[in-house]
């Protein structure tokens, strides 16, 4: 599944939300190996695509590759705005960037989290067209 998420096509936060999640959702629910657990990972990308809508000036990018035999659950979420300060959520679980009146900064931590529950490996990097959250399972 590939979807590009860009907060400025929708009317409101919650339209926004409500569509991004509903596309992972249709995705995951053909997985019939359940290496991972589905609401844990809709809910954690759903924390990301809100950081997009609430803190970036950019766009989101997803592509998820649920597992298969020989292949691990591969998620990558590019959100091409500005960065956000992970050591500050590495550190303290939260980003540093709260405060907005929507939030407190405390979504990124909840992804941390739920890899590190889930079992997941999680990298975040900074890179020249965004900031990208890459998240991976074993293979079935």
């Amino acid at each position: 599944m590939d979807f590009t998420f860009i907060p400025g096509q929708y009317s409101d936060r919650q339209a926004a939300l409500r569509a991004f999640s509903q596309a992972v959702k249709a995705a995951v629910q053909h997985d019939a190996s359940r290496t991972f657990n589905p609401v844990q990972l809709v809910l954690m990308l759903l924390e990301l695509a809100k950081n997009t809508f609430d803190h970036s000036t950019g766009i989101g990018i997803l592509h998820l590759q649920l597992p298969s035999p020989g292949n691990p659950l591969c998620v990558r979420y590019l959100d091409t705005g500005d960065a956000f300060d992970w050591e500050a959520c590495s550190a303290f679980g939260h980003s540093g960037k709260a405060g907005n009146g929507v939030n407190y900064g405390l979504g990124l931590g909840i992804v941390k989290q739920g890899c590190h529950y889930g079992g997941l490996d999680l990298t975040v990097e900074r890179r020249d067209e965004g900031t990208e959250f890459r998240f991976s399972g074993p293979a079935t």
